[in-house]
């Protein structure tokens, strides 16, 4: 991007144009993460990092406008990008108009059409990554940079962008190396109508010279038919989207063979006073391309254990449901069972995804409840990711102490089997969490982890015993500094690997060593 002081001088004119002093509203926020360690096992051991990532924001008299600011730089010098000492780079600018029912965005700017089938463009706020090979540290964001028009008149909604995509995992620190990290036109459009009974129905389309098929269509139609038919008791929303390569001239076809780009998603929820009951549907087939981001159909997992084997999405060729009921006795606590599967075939090889999640819950603290409990069972295998057989169980539970004083306990445990040559074999992981909190102050918290997996195993060196178990252990120290500065330290042995969190997963290397994260806002 160009000059941060060019940039940050450009924005200040356009947002003050026109504008009453007097709405003005300013509001800024920051996060900061120094680290003084490395990957485990690797030199040297006493690393350090340092990112951080400000950001400006302005709003009056229909006028908004933001700048983001990051900073990253290590003691090993690859990777590093911002300036030192200086204003750091632009990596976010945008300004915005609305009125007349007609909203103009340029710049950076994050959307979606109808369900993420053609596009989706979000950001992980609060999550910093590292690039494994650079060891560059960066905020993750899937973002466009260009111009977002969205219209509304009477039941009509309308939206159009076009601009650069940025897939959201290249950091700021290739540029330094000639990788621009936003590339190649995108242009989209979305129109959509509401109709009797509140029945909604679009169009999108997308338009990209990347890839064979530089065109996609889709049509999606939204609504609830049971209080449609006027059932105010229990009500059933439905969605159906139907996407495919070629644009809309080729909707019509509803090709769905493996060889033909296609995505239809189905979903529907049953909804009664003390039941839910969820049902989605996919069949994606070469239908990845970098910009799009269709439902998983898997549940996201709380549990640190089940949250590290979450099912990614591949998009070139899955098909597959995803059953989910929930049923609240009044007062009492909550059940959950989730039914999810996927299967692919790709080259004539066959893999499949299948889970069984059960969960029981009681009643939350509050209202006189000293304490609360959770239990979960999981069963399932993930053939995409090479694990053959998955089981698990744990729970968890607090306890209301005196006055602000609580404390939880965590505990989980998982046997897995991965597909390796020669032959596959069995590991354990258990994990255990222990925290004490007071109430406006913080917490504190203790987290054990042990894994059996060959794939965490040390570097074996000469004379070394063979690998048994590996340990993980950590400190976390939270601080409510106010009610608007928040602060973290982190002591200790961190286990990495896959995290997914609303609905996107990311790897996250392992750390052994010290680390500390500020954020404040204002």
């Amino acid at each position: 991007m160009s000059s941060p002081k060019v940039l940050a001088a450009a924005w200040l004119a356009l947002c003050l144009s026109g504008a009453a002093p007097a709405r003005a509203q300013w509001s800024a926020s920051n996060l900061l993460q120094a680290q003084g360690g490395n990957i485990p096992f690797r030199d040297p051991s006493n690393r350090t990092a340092f990112y951080d990532q400000f950001r400006l924001d302005y709003a009056a008299d229909g006028i908004r406008g933001g700048i983001r600011y990051e900073t990253h730089h290590n003691s090993q010098g690859g990777g590093s990008y911002g300036g030192v000492g200086g204003y750091g780079l632009v990596t976010q600018r945008w300004a915005e108009w609305q009125g007349g029912g007609v909203k103009t965005r340029v710049g950076n700017f994050y959307t979606i059409l109808g369900r993420g089938l053609l596009h989706r463009s979000f950001e992980l706020s609060g999550v910093v990554l590292e690039d494994p090979g650079l060891r560059s540290q960066y905020g993750p964001s899937r973002d466009m940079d260009g111009v977002l028009v969205e219209a509304a008149r009477g039941p009509v909604r309308g939206k159009f962008f076009t601009g650069l995509p940025n897939g959201g995992d290249i950091s700021p620190g290739f540029e330094n190396l000639g990788l621009p990290r936003y590339s190649t036109q995108l242009t989209g459009a979305e129109i959509s109508a509401v109709g009797p009974r509140r029945i909604k129905a679009g169009l999108a389309y997308v338009r990209s010279p990347q890839g064979h098929n530089a065109e996609y269509g889709s049509a999606f139609v939204d609504g609830d038919l049971l209080r449609a038919l006027g059932d105010s008791m229990v009500s059933l929303p439905i969605y159906v989207e139907f996407a495919s390569g070629g644009g809309l001239r080729r909707w019509f076809d509803f090709a769905t063979a493996d060889s033909a780009p296609h995505a239809l998603f189905a979903s529907a929820t049953l909804l009664a006073e003390n039941f839910t009951l969820l049902a989605e549907w996919k069949d994606y087939g070469q239908f990845r391309f970098g910009t799009n981001d269709p439902p998983s159909l898997v549940k996201e997992h709380s549990e640190a254990l089940l949250n590290r084997y979450t099912h990614v999405l591949d998009a070139t060729g899955e098909q597959g449901y995803q059953l989910e009921a929930t049923y609240t006795p009044g007062g009492l606590g909550s059940a959950l069972l989730n039914v999810s599967r996927a299967d692919r075939n790709l080259a004539g090889r066959s893999e499949r995804f299948e889970e069984r999640y059960l969960e029981l819950r009681s009643a939350p603290l509050g209202e006189g409840r000293p304490w609360e409990a959770r239990v979960f069972g999981f069963r399932g295998r993930d053939e995409f990711d090479g694990l053959l057989k998955m089981r698990a169980g744990g729970g968890s539970a607090g306890v209301q102490g005196p006055g602000p004083w609580s404390a939880g306990l965590d505990v989980e445990a998982a046997t897995l089997t991965r597909r390796a040559a020669p032959t596959p074999y069995a590991y354990r992981d258990q994990y255990v969490s222990l925290t004490l909190a007071r109430a406006a102050v913080g917490s504190i918290s203790a987290v054990w982890e042990r894994t059996t997996d060959k794939a965490a195993a040390p570097p074996l060196k000469a004379g070394d015993p063979p690998f048994v178990a590996r340990h993980f252990l950590g400190v976390y120290v939270r601080g409510h500094i106010s009610s608007r500065q928040d602060a973290t330290l982190f002591y200790g042995d961190r286990r990495g690997g896959r995290a997914c969190t609303a609905g996107t997963c990311y790897d996250v290397l392992p750390f052994k060593g010290a680390e500390v994260r500020l954020s404040w806002h204002l």
